[in-house]
């Protein structure tokens, strides 16, 4: 995927300049930005979408991933510097979600989102009770990512890139499983959560625990489908998107 930013951390496939309001997708454990390459045709002109591209994935393989949500929020803050300085609002699935509630939780001070957008994670203050995946041997993290259905079938028959896929997938995960909520005050931007009915990750119950982070508008939808229900059900989770970010005083005079 190609995009016109020189910014190594973004992609923006279709640069509109003179939209009123940017969305920031961030990727799950192990995926690029080309999780999100259908996104940015599906917005108005007043929406540009830009796709995050971690180091270690995609064009950045070589790049050093990082291990730790400490230094991973500092530089992803430096780094969209110049698309946060306006409205904005953040998309984040899986891994993704609980980076852009830290990235959010960071920024608010001077220049936070109009929205924060999770899908797929359990609220931050909930505890991790899964296995440490980051630490399984080479075959049981193969296998839990088959499982899982965080790779395709084509990486996972691929033992090549595997090995050069393994170390980036092992460095998300523990940005995840090493995470403690430090605790603090709420956000006070709207939050929306989203989730797969079936995901057995993140039950219903998790999802809708996010409503303690902010003091704003919360709202939450569950779709049909598992952790990656985002796949099967692209159509309803832009609309829902689409939806969340609509201004507050848009909806209060509709």
């Amino acid at each position: 995927m190609a995009g016109t930013t020189r910014n190594p951390w973004v992609l923006t496939p279709q640069p509109r300049p003179g939209a009123a309001l940017r969305l920031i997708c961030l990727p799950h454990a192990g995926g690029g930005a080309a999780a999100y390459r259908d996104w940015p045709g599906c917005f108005s002109s007043d929406v540009e979408v830009n796709l995050v591209q971690l180091p270690g994935r995609e064009n950045r393989m070589f790049d050093t991933p990082h291990s730790r949500m400490d230094t991973l929020v500092p530089a992803l803050a430096e780094h969209l510097a110049p698309l946060t300085s306006g409205r904005y609002a953040l998309f984040g699935h899986s891994m993704g979600a609980l980076v852009a509630f830290e990235l959010s939780r960071y920024l608010r001070a001077e220049r936070r989102p109009e929205v924060l957008i999770v899908s797929g994670h359990h609220a931050p203050h909930l505890e991790c009770t899964g296995p440490h995946r980051h630490a399984l041997s080479e075959a049981e993290l193969v296998e839990a990512l088959h499982e899982l259905g965080g790779l395709s079938a084509e990486v996972l028959g691929n033992p090549e890139y595997l090995k050069l896929v393994l170390p980036t997938v092992r460095a998300d995960l523990a940005v995840v499983e090493e995470y403690t909520w430090p605790g603090g005050e709420p956000l006070t931007h709207d939050l929306v959560a989203l989730g797969g009915a079936e995901d057995r990750m993140v039950p219903p119950a998790d999802l809708r625990a996010w409503e303690r982070h902010t003091t704003a508008r919360f709202s939450h939808r569950i779709f049909p489908g598992g952790h990656f229900y985002l796949q099967d059900q692209l159509v309803d989770v832009l609309d829902e998107v689409r939806r969340a970010l609509v201004p507050a005083d848009q909806r209060a005079a509709r």
